[in-house]
């Protein structure tokens, strides 16, 4: 994802640019960590202003084999927990987990443990 929020997909191995993401829309990717697409459509819950030019930082780390993606809040240091895939917003509010600081700028989420890693 650029800075404006387009979506941009490469081929590695050739070194190129693809014309479209459209080539790769139904390519399974694991651990999710996009942003954008329509996995986490129901992530962004009304928080970009229709008028704003770029994307909010926020951060996104799929939980792989639990059916939840960790999202860094826009607005205040916390992360939240939705369901995935999200195409729309959750039924409920998503389980948020406080403790930050100052907001998060990275996630990661280890395999072999039940930890989730937020730092700032």
């Amino acid at each position: 994802v650029d800075a404006l929020g387009q979506s941009l997909a490469f081929d590695v191995p050739m070194a190129r640019r693809l014309p479209s993401v459209a080539n790769v829309r139904d390519v399974p990717f694991s651990p999710w960590t996009s942003p954008v697409g329509w996995h986490v459509l129901g992530c962004w819950l009304s928080q970009r202003p229709s008028d704003a030019a770029t994307l909010p930082p926020r951060c996104f780390c799929e939980v792989p084999g639990r059916g939840i993606i960790a999202v860094s809040d826009v607005t205040s240091p916390a992360v939240e927990l939705f369901p995935f895939p999200c195409p729309a917003p959750p039924q409920s509010r998503p389980p948020r987990l406080l403790g930050p600081a100052v907001p998060v700028t990275s996630l990661l989420h280890n395999n072999y443990s039940a930890s989730l890693v937020a730092a700032s």
